[in-house]
């Protein structure tokens, strides 16, 4: 035995790595990470200082906040190639369409930056111990973050390491595989979950799900955003006492039917003048740092800015 070395200690490591390399969850960092990064001069906070997010915190069983729109953050200068500037000079005109904004972007969505905003809120409260935490970002450029796998393999995963009690779940789901020999079902994930988000006497459980609409909606009987709307369903109508749930997406109507009448909040970003202050700061924040853009007069970049801003909506 090596000194000073926790036997106990380096078996639990190794163990909760062949944990997760059987369920091969999904990293939802690396998209925090990204929204995390785009959230010049604090957009999001708008959210944060309302009514809404206190009262979600405190509600009752199960429930669910729900945040759509379909505004988003323009990020490329190719997005604006269609752009209508007759307003402007022409020279803003040249600046809008061509060299206003960084290229290698694509759009991002406003609501995006609100589930960033709401993850680093309730991190807080984790790291003090009054809460746990999940979130998971559904993403159309990876595969293995459009269905309900991802999802709730990630969702494990993230709350195993914040409770023993879970963790105690979880491992006991995993030695009933075979310790990783048996590949676990859809419906075995599901019911770990469960047993997981349903037990008592633990912390406040806030499980942010962002884009939900980046899940497909496909022909396939049911799709991959049927079945974490079903879940999304369920857990909502289950009433477990130590679970809040948020879910981000575009206003589709499929999404639409099922999360209204199950949201004990529901809102939209089009009706909050907060947005149309984070887009203006947003696009203030990129037209200024990118070094492209130095040698512009000021008043040709408040024409930018403002032209941005306004045709933001709808891109």
């Amino acid at each position: 035995m090596v000194p000073g070395i926790n036997v106990d200690y380096l078996a639990g490591d190794t163990l909760q790595q062949d944990i997760r390399s059987w369920l091969s969850p999904p990293d939802p960092w690396k998209n925090h990470n990204i929204a995390h990064g785009s959230r010049y001069n604090g957009t999001g906070e708008w959210f944060l200082h309302s009514d809404t997010l206190p009262e979600w915190k405190t509600a009752g069983p199960s429930s669910l906040l729900w945040i759509h729109g379909k505004r988003r953050l323009p990020l490329s200068a190719h997005s604006f190639a269609k752009t209508d500037v007759r307003p402007l000079s022409q020279l803003a005109q040249e600046r809008v369409c061509f060299g206003a904004l960084t290229p290698q972007y694509s759009l991002l969505e406003l609501t995006v930056l609100v589930s960033s905003a709401i993850i680093q809120e309730i991190e807080v409260l984790r790291k003090s111990g009054l809460a746990s935490l999940a979130f998971y970002y559904h993403d159309f450029r990876e595969d293995q973050k459009k269905d309900l796998r991802g999802l709730v393999s990630s969702v494990l995963f993230q709350l195993c390491d914040q409770s023993d009690s879970y963790y105690d779940i979880l491992l006991n789901f995993y030695s009933t595989h075979r310790r990783g020999a048996q590949h676990p079902s859809n419906d075995g994930l599901l019911r770990c979950l469960k047993d997981l988000l349903g037990l008592s006497g633990q912390a406040p459980v806030y499980l942010i799900i962002d884009a939900l609409d980046e899940c497909p909606n496909t022909s396939t009987m049911p799709s991959p955003r049927e079945e974490i709307l079903m879940l999304v369903e369920q857990l909502v109508e289950s009433q477990l006492m130590n679970l809040r749930l948020c879910v981000t997406s575009r206003p589709e109507i499929d999404i639409k039917i099922v999360l209204g009448p199950l949201a004990f909040h529901s809102i939209s970003i089009h009706d909050e003048s907060g947005q149309l202050e984070d887009i203006e700061n947003y696009i203030r924040s990129t037209v200024n740092t990118d070094q492209k853009n130095q040698r512009w007069k000021k008043e040709d970049k408040e024409l930018v800015i403002k032209a941005l801003a306004e045709r933001a909506d709808g891109m």
